[in-house]
């Protein structure tokens, strides 16, 4: 195997690095699941994480997780002894707007951000958002009831910022150009964490996705099947994700964007296909269930 890590921040240091790490397999141990996995590589009690000289190379020893087997046990990924995450803020990669709108549930509420988590199409229309953002598949009911049968969707006039990531799916080149269709403004890909967490982002250039590196480390392992990314979550102590197989492949690369940032990027993100089958891709019932009023009309 070969592991391409991204580099470290540089406001963080080695130090802030490896600490950051050690708090991340000490939340790790208090999962069912991943007690499991420590005790096997011999960090049998939390003295021994502790202990570690080096908490990132403990961390390669990992075994990689599984996606399907992450979505479908979630309480065992739970460490019920951490206090649960603050709310996200939606992260918008372009100016300020006056109205951004929000469909999922979760998100923080905010000046110029207003959270739909169950609504009707009508009430996203009156809102009149600049931006929408949501995750893949709810944004995919909304573009294809539109183009299916000319169910009416808001004139945005900024953005769409699709949410993919450990728990809504990939934001695929297909939806892109339907999301474009429809309501004709860019397009912006974002990764989320278990949590709704902000992984990595995608700017203006459309040049790949900019990589929180204080927030995730992404590598790519070499399978049998071939290259696939992995994601490691890095301050999310409540929903421990170490080395959890994305269902992607893509590549972890230093080069400078257009946009002249030189942070680590995930560039040519793409379904890994097994078989000639892509790997389970759904959207999350949650999310189909808070979209079910705002497909309809």
């Amino acid at each position: 195997m070969r592991f391409l890590w991204g580099r470290r921040s540089a406001s963080g240091g080695g130090i802030q690095v490896d600490a950051r790490m050690r708090a991340l397999l000490l939340a790790a141990f208090n999962t069912r699941y991943y007690r499991r996995v420590l005790d096997a590589t011999g960090l049998r009690k939390a003295a021994d994480i502790l202990a570690l000289a080096s908490p990132a190379e403990a961390l390669r020893r990992l075994p990689a997780v599984e996606l399907s087997q992450w979505r479908f046990r979630r309480e065992a990924f739970v460490n019920r002894s951490a206090s649960r995450s603050e709310a996200p803020r939606l992260f918008l990669p372009l100016p300020p707007v006056e109205k951004a709108a929000v469909l999922a549930a979760g998100f923080k509420r905010g000046r110029g951000v207003r959270v739909f988590s169950e609504l009707r199409r009508s009430s996203l229309i009156r809102y009149r958002p600049q931006v929408i953002a949501g995750p893949v598949g709810v944004l995919r009911l909304l573009a294809e009831a539109n183009e299916d049968r000319g169910a009416p969707v808001p004139r945005v006039s900024h953005a769409v910022i699709a949410f993919g990531g450990v728990r809504h799916g990939f934001v695929s080149d297909e939806a892109r150009d339907l999301f474009w269709r429809i309501f004709e403004v860019p397009v912006f890909g974002q990764f989320l964490g278990p949590d709704g967490e902000l992984l990595a982002w995608e700017c203006e250039a459309h040049d790949g996705l900019h990589v929180r590196t204080e927030a995730a480390l992404f590598e790519t392992e070499l399978r049998p099947t071939g290259p696939e990314l992995l994601v490691t979550c890095l301050t999310n102590f409540r929903h421990p994700v170490l080395r959890l197989a994305t269902g992607l492949a893509g590549e972890v690369c230093h080069s400078r964007c257009a946009c002249g940032e030189t942070a680590t990027r995930l560039v040519g993100l793409r379904r890994r296909v097994l078989n000639g089958t892509p790997p389970f891709d759904a959207t999350p019932v949650h999310a189909l269930a808070a979209s079910a009023s705002c497909a309809a009309d």
